[in-house]
């Protein structure tokens, strides 16, 4: 009886045993499922937290590149002032007055003088004072002729004849008899030349010539005393000492401002010139 006792109880603690093992291999497999998918969803959270902070910080740089272009180009027309403008017609003559002495001659334009009628009274009167400027010295057998050109070539006939030769004082002869070239004037008249410089045959020739070559020049824009030291440096003046050039210009403005004042046909403009 004992025995069957035993023997019937030892299958019921096996069993127990057995399901007791069952259970904890259920609940590692359990714990170990568990533990997998807290382990993948970590990881999955891990990798949504790196994707997301990428994003935030290309969304940030892709904002501040975006926000700098548009200010760039809003405030660009405040930071840097109105743009520059291409210039138009800009000429070789707008640069450099003093290239055209060598181009070829241009036609005389008409002028707006031949049109004006001017009192005689008024022209014997600029003659007179005009004489009286130069009295005494040889240019005053000239002042009926000067008298008679356009107001600015009678005033530069008599500015560079005082700076050249102080109205005739120093000039060239030829033969004991004076050239009638008060001006410096370098090419050649009806008596030849002298001293290397022109010999006229008489104070209209010397006038008429000189008074022409002027003339030639204003008709190339060469206007300002500034600009009429090609008279005394040709087409450069590198080769002059820049002292004499700048006395020369002085000097030729002085007189030109003041024998320009007499001519009442004279534009009010160069009439001014003698004001300053």
């Amino acid at each position: 009886m004992i025995g069957w006792i035993l023997s019937f109880k030892k299958p019921k603690q096996k069993r127990g045993l057995i399901r007791k093992i069952q259970f904890m291999s259920s609940a590692d497999l359990l714990s170990e499922k568990i533990w997998e998918f807290l382990q993948g969803e970590t990881s999955r959270f891990q990798k949504f937290e790196k994707t997301r902070k990428k994003n935030i910080i290309l969304g940030g740089i892709t904002l501040a590149l975006g926000m700098g272009l548009f200010f760039s180009a809003f405030l660009d027309s405040y930071a840097t002032g109105p743009k520059s403008r291409p210039v138009k017609d800009i000429t070789r003559e707008a640069l450099d007055s003093l290239y055209k002495i060598n181009l070829p001659q241009a036609k005389p334009q008409a002028k707006a003088l031949l049109c004006q009628k001017t009192d005689p009274r008024e022209n014997m009167a600029s003659e007179s004072r005009l004489r009286g400027f130069v009295s005494g010295r040889p240019i005053e057998a000239m002042v009926p002729y000067i008298n008679k050109r356009d107001p600015r070539v009678a005033a530069y006939l008599v500015a560079i004849a005082k700076k050249e030769s102080s109205w005739g004082e120093h000039a060239p002869s030829k033969d004991g008899k004076t050239c009638y070239n008060y001006w410096g004037y370098k090419s050649s008249g009806s008596r030849g030349v002298s001293m290397g410089y022109a010999c006229f045959g008489s104070a209209e020739e010397g006038v008429r010539k000189v008074g022409d070559r002027i003339q030639d020049l204003l008709n190339k824009k060469i206007q300002t005393p500034a600009q009429m030291v090609v008279w005394k440096c040709g087409s450069s003046c590198a080769g002059h000492n820049p002292q004499d050039v700048r006395k020369w210009i002085s000097d030729v403005a002085f007189y030109y401002g003041k024998i320009i004042s007499f001519n009442p046909s004279a534009p009010v403009g160069e009439r001014l010139v003698s004001l300053k």
